[in-house]
């Protein structure tokens, strides 16, 4: 957890500095990965275009409202999931038997 991602995390997230790391292993354990939300394209495009935008990350997990990413082991940012995804990002989720409180 950097501390650039920490603060993205206060910021976009609303998640307190004590509960980050809680949250981000959850993100880790939990998170829709690029190849399980590849089955819509809009949400493949979007991840593929962060991707790209980012360079450096080499691991994008979807959880809660949120895109993780991760160089290696290391989270490195949040950015919030637009609201025109959040409704198919929900349905794999579902799909997946995912919960955001496990």
């Amino acid at each position: 957890l950097t501390k650039h991602a920490s603060m993205r995390m206060s910021q976009r997230c609303g998640i307190q500095k004590k509960t980050q790391a809680k949250v981000v292993r959850r993100a880790w354990r939990h998170g829709l990965t690029h190849s399980e939300s590849s089955v819509d394209p809009n949400l493949k495009r979007w991840i593929d275009g962060l991707y790209l935008s980012q360079r450096k990350p080499n691991k994008i997990l979807l959880y809660g409202n949120g895109a993780y990413l991760f160089k290696d082991n290391v989270l490195l940012t949040v950015i919030h999931i637009p609201e025109s995804l959040q409704e198919c990002v929900n349905r794999l989720r579902k799909e997946k038997g995912f919960r955001l409180n496990k």
